[in-house]
């Protein structure tokens, strides 16, 4: 493995190791020699916060095993974690956040399987955008690849091999697209729930029979990985997980009726809200590679495009991805309402 200084505080560790846990990796700053313990799968750049008095001076690093700090001895010393005690680590907080454990009480309702929940369903799935990180067939998609934001790959959303378990629940459902958690409560690192957070009973509950019809795929889920970028936006605060930003005891309504208004507007934008922002003000996506453009201003402020637009306009954009004056809106915007 190599490292390369970032900054005074950050450095990069580039290593090549398996796709497995539990990798010990031994890091020297010309006297001192400090321990970092790899315990996830991340991939091959990570951004560390040094912890020696001098960062510049971090030169080399060297693979140790495959062993845990606790049990290890490496010369007579008991090695330590990289960038100093736990409890003042900028790696170690952002481990912590990626680990928490989430007491969420999930409330569950009846999943209907009538055909017209079902379509229900997969019409609320494709107007929420959920093919965008888990592909066509629900099988999964890559949504990320860059050297700097890293690389995230959708999960495989349908019963084939790769997908869901079969002890995979109607409950489990709830609380990955709701609350934003995996089943044993830890926050998903990918999926957008403060979008759907506030879904109605009813409309959740269509949604998840749709998505419990799709055809299974047989296709393992790509890595999640992020990269030096959005580490270092994390340690910053400028990147949260949904899990930690949502009320999860907040009251959900049972059922919403479709009307042309402002109330029920609100309640589908909250599906543009991830990349326009919660006023819908646009400007530069958390988290996102430095080369996808900033989110469009929805409001109708003289500066935004969209406000010189009519309604009949605005929707042939929602369904075609083409502005009125024909050009092409990035693809990074999905056009999928129609």
């Amino acid at each position: 493995c190599s490292v390369r200084r970032l900054s005074q505080r950050f450095v990069l560790l580039h290593a090549r190791w398996p796709k497995t846990r539990g990798l010990l990796f031994r890091l020297r700053s010309g006297g001192p020699v400090g321990y970092w313990w790899h315990q996830n799968q991340w991939g091959r750049m990570v951004a560390l916060r040094s912890g020696f008095p001098n960062p510049s001076l971090l030169t080399t690093c060297s693979y140790v095993g495959n062993r845990s700090p606790e049990n290890a001895e490496i010369s007579g010393a008991r090695p330590r974690r990289f960038g100093g005690p736990p409890h003042h680590s900028g790696l170690r907080r952002q481990h912590l956040r990626l680990h928490r454990h989430h007491t969420v009480q999930v409330a569950g309702f009846n999943i209907p399987a009538d055909a017209a929940s079902i379509e229900r369903g997969r019409y609320l799935a494709t107007t929420r955008g959920c093919t965008d990180c888990h592909g066509a067939d629900y099988g999964g998609n890559k949504v990320i690849d860059d050297p700097l934001a890293g690389e995230f790959h959708g999960p495989n959303l349908t019963r084939g091999h790769g997908g869901l378990s079969a002890e995979f629940s109607d409950l489990d459902y709830v609380r990955a697209i709701r609350h934003g958690l995996t089943r044993d409560g830890r926050a998903l690192a990918l999926k957008p729930s403060h979008e759907y957070t506030t879904m109605a009973d009813e409309d959740l509950a269509a949604m998840i029979a749709y998505l419990k019809t799709v055809p299974a795929v047989d296709k393992a889920r790509g890595a999640v990985a992020p990269g030096p970028l959005i580490r270092a936006l994390m340690l910053a605060g400028q990147v949260e997980l949904a899990a930690d930003e949502i009320d999860h005891a907040a009251p959900r309504m049972a059922s919403i009726t479709p009307a042309i208004s402002v109330e029920y507007g609100a309640y589908l934008a909250a599906g543009c809200t991830g990349c326009h922002g919660a006023n819908l003000s646009g400007g530069k996506i958390p988290g996102t590679p430095p080369d996808w453009p900033a989110a469009a201003n929805l409001t109708p402020h003289e500066t935004a495009g969209s406000s010189k637009w009519t309604k009949t306009q605005f929707v042939e954009v929602l369904r075609t991805g083409q502005r009125p004056d024909g050009s092409k809106i990035n693809p990074i915007m999905p056009a999928n309402f129609s």
